[in-house]
């Protein structure tokens, strides 16, 4: 891994792709290296590879839920909302207190124009949490991101102004032309 690494650093991603396969031939359970396939495949513009690889280190580490994370991002990029959508699905299942997978969800259902879901689960965070500033940008986006560009910048200014005690975000707030 340490010649790949090299060669990635010295930017020759061919070399660098090939010695990963080479890592992931003499050592069949290595996460790191379908990992860093992965970044140096999506790096080139070699999505599908790269998710491929990205499931491959998935399936292997479960537990990473920085893996579900990577592969639901490659999936997006790609436009493969519903793929994308199940993977981030999929890491809640086992790792329901990652907001990072949470966010990526509520990014596919906004894709994927589910925004009466989208809604309804921001709803239910600011609730939770009124200080959530990904709940009320999710709200925002559930109400108003399919409308104007003026409708949807509203929307998150209120929603923005609504966020408890942030003296400094009020007071850049406060200074927005209305």
């Amino acid at each position: 891994m340490a010649e790949a690494d090299r060669l990635a650093l010295h930017g020759d991603a061919v070399g660098a792709v090939a010695a990963y396969r080479e890592v992931i031939a003499a050592e069949p359970g290595s996460v790191d290296a379908r990992f860093r396939l992965a970044q140096i495949l999506r790096a080139g513009g070699r999505g599908d590879e790269a998710a491929s690889a990205l499931a491959e280190a998935l399936a292997l580490n479960p537990g990473e839920p920085f893996l579900y994370e990577s592969l639901g991002d490659v999936l997006d990029k790609l436009g493969r909302h519903r793929e994308s959508l199940a993977t981030y699905d999929a890491g809640l299942a086992r790792h329901a207190g990652i907001q990072s997978l949470r966010n990526g969800r509520w990014r596919q259902l906004h894709q994927l124009r589910r925004d009466d879901l989208l809604l309804q689960e921001a709803e239910r965070a600011i609730a939770s949490d009124p200080g959530d500033g990904a709940a009320r940008y999710a709200r925002a986006l559930a109400c108003c991101g399919q409308g104007t560009d003026a409708e949807f910048r509203a929307a998150l200014e209120r929603e923005l102004r609504a966020l408890p005690g942030d003296p400094i975000l009020q007071g850049a707030l406060a200074k927005l032309p209305r």
